[in-house]
């Protein structure tokens, strides 16, 4: 309708996913790279996510242009909401079996067959299932269980789920930690930050044959708001827009247009208070929570003029009584001199030195700066002498500073029930650490060169830390990936989340509440190391793992 008033030869901003208008902002252009990446060179499972309208499908059918047809055989299920057998028959119609089936065991006989086939023909098979979030968990497991027919040095079968943010949850629930743990490569796409709408909006307009940019800056940034950076959102704004503008006969689209079209489409301001912007939005980890609102002020009560009084006397007669019947071997009236012939601390008492029981041959790696209290002491009694490319050793982060105080310390008594003895501690085993002063320590796993999954070794790290965690409750852990230097910077830094997301998923399926663990990856960014050298580079390919008192 307005296309000749614009000078456009076609309308810039439908809704469709058309490849000919195909933008790939900075996270779009490395979600595609990691993800091709992965169904080339047959990763198994691979996971797209996004908020509604983020862009995913444009980004799938960009992705589905770059693979060579003679490579790679894709199935693809739009919508999975299927019983067993209609998805058993769809994706035996999608890969060309030419065959139907009543049950599954006919079905996975000639699926294998089928797969073996497309391997020695040098084809991968790639299965996209969109809109995932609507699959059932008992589905969800089937998928999971197809994935099984490989051979020992290749899968012959890939997985690639592309679903809205609601599928994470499901990822995280107890029925689904087996196929979390497989998914190899993940990639969560943001809306687009104020820069990005601009670019976006530009590139449209130019690609349907507009000569000039037809949206002031002022119209853009209202765009931005009213959008939120959502692609789709962004399109039926322009459009409205456009349209509005042609009937009124102007030339250009002005903020006011915007706003007089938010207006009528009644879309929500995304725009935040006075004070604040909107920051550059960035690729971010399923696990970034939003800002929580403060809650109104509870209502206050007047307080009746007896109320401190009488709270006084029954703190007195409360403290008289507990003085009369708490046992003395409880310990909480002992005086300083009795403590110190029991060894009992103080309530209070503020131990700096933060003794930390090891093994005798415990290699250790101390390094200090200058005015930094922290002490970093390498565990691995199996493996000291090695080189960290041999077998990487987790770390302990030790602080001299006190922890606080209102996470009580562990029993005494169970020492004196360990069989080993108190004087005997245990090797390749957690110290016993304390929630309240051993809040601060640090454990890390190492990975090989370009690797991502978890090792012998590392497990048996990170069992520890699971049981720490698990024993106490009151602290959470801030899970860190990193990278060394060598290669892309954009690749070492979505290679240390999948490290940090990897450790994270396993805690999770070990038992440890998701709320208690935050993830991030920040790539190359703190060495502990040379990266001029191996031994450098294998000690900086790690995720660290830090505790702090668990936020109310």
């Amino acid at each position: 309708m307005y296309h000749s008033h614009f000078g456009f030869n076609v309308k810039p901003f439908q809704i469709n996913a058309d490849p000919a208008f195909l933008w790939l902002g900075e996270q779009h252009t490395e979600a595609l790279s990691f993800l091709r990446y992965g169904v080339l060179e047959n990763r198994g499972f691979l996971l797209l996510t996004g908020d509604v309208g983020t862009g995913k499908t444009t980004l799938l059918n960009a992705l589905l242009q770059n693979l060579d047809d003679s490579n790679v055989l894709v199935a693809r299920i739009p919508d999975p909401r299927l019983d067993l057998m209609d998805f058993i028959n769809i994706l035996a119609d999608r890969l060309g079996m030419n065959e139907s089936f009543a049950s599954r065991g006919p079905f996975l006989i000639s699926f294998e067959k089928f797969l073996n086939r497309q391997h020695y023909m040098g084809r991968n098979v790639l299965l996209i299932i969109d809109e995932a979030q609507r699959l059932t968990y008992e589905l969800l497991e089937e998928i999971r269980a197809l994935s099984n027919l490989e051979k020992p040095n290749a899968k012959l079968f890939n997985v690639f789920f592309v679903a809205q943010d609601e599928f994470n949850d499901m990822l995280l629930d107890h029925r689904s930690r087996a196929i979390r743990q497989r998914i190899t490569l993940s990639y969560h796409l943001e809306p687009l930050n104020r820069k990005e709408v601009g670019e976006y909006i530009r590139h449209r307009q130019k690609v349907a044959g507009a000569q000039k940019d037809l949206f002031s800056k002022k119209a853009v940034e209202r765009i931005y708001a009213f959008s939120g950076g959502f692609p789709r959102l962004i399109n039926i704004i322009c459009d409205h827009a456009l349209l509005s503008a042609y009937a009124g006969d102007k030339k250009q689209i002005s903020e006011d247009i915007v706003a007089e079209c938010a207006r009528d489409l009644k879309v929500r301001s995304f725009e935040l208070p006075a004070g604040r912007s909107f920051a550059p939005l960035g690729p971010a980890g399923p696990n970034k929570k939003p800002e929580s609102v403060p809650a109104p002020p509870a209502p206050r009560h007047k307080k009746s003029r007896l109320a401190i009084p009488a709270l006084l006397v029954l703190l007195l007669i409360g403290g008289y009584g507990a003085y009369q019947w708490i046992p003395e071997s409880a310990g909480w009236f002992v005086s300083t001199t009795e403590r110190a012939d029991t060894g009992r601390p103080a309530a209070g008492d503020v131990q700096s030195s933060g003794t930390l029981t090891m093994p005798e041959n415990t290699a250790q790696a101390v390094s200090a700066s200058p005015g930094d209290k922290t002490v970093e002491k390498t565990v691995n009694s199996r493996t000291a002498g090695k080189s960290p490319e041999e077998t990487p050793s987790p770390d302990i982060r030790q602080s001299a500073q006190s922890a606080p105080t209102e996470i009580k310390p562990e029993p005494t008594s169970d020492i004196a029930d360990d069989p080993a003895g108190p004087d005997k501690p245990e090797p390749e085993t957690v110290a016993r650490l304390d929630p309240g002063r051993y809040a601060d320590q640090k454990f890390a796993v190492n990975f090989p060169n370009g690797v991502y999954s978890l090792d012998p070794d590392s497990v048996e790290t990170l069992d520890r830390v699971k049981d720490l965690l698990v024993r106490n409750p009151g602290l959470q852990a801030r899970v860190t990936g990193y990278s060394d230097s060598l290669g892309d910077r954009r690749y070492n830094l979505h290679l240390s989340r999948i490290r940090a997301n990897i450790v994270k998923s396993y805690l999770i399926g070990n038992g440890v509440d998701a709320g208690r663990i935050d993830s991030e990856g920040l790539g190359q960014q703190n060495p502990v190391a040379s990266n001029e050298t191996a031994e450098g580079r294998a000690r900086n390919r790690r995720v660290e793992i830090v505790f702090a008192p668990l936020s109310q």
